[in-house]
């Protein structure tokens, strides 16, 4: 599981999103990064508004 902190792209807001990151759905050279949440739904995060990411044990 990670955590991940980042910005609303439109409104600034703060936000947080904690699931795991599938390397199937998350192309290295992709803006993108795309969380799959607890509750199988998925939170589409562009990279450049990233202000912390991380592991959970």
């Amino acid at each position: 599981m990670h955590k991940v902190i980042f910005k609303h792209w439109q409104s600034g807001d703060q936000l947080e999103v904690v699931g795991n990151i599938d390397p199937q759905l998350n192309h290295p050279s992709s803006d993108r990064l795309v969380v799959t949440k607890p509750d199988g739904s998925f939170e589409d995060i562009i990279k450049t508004t990233i202000i912390e990411q991380s592991t959970l044990s």
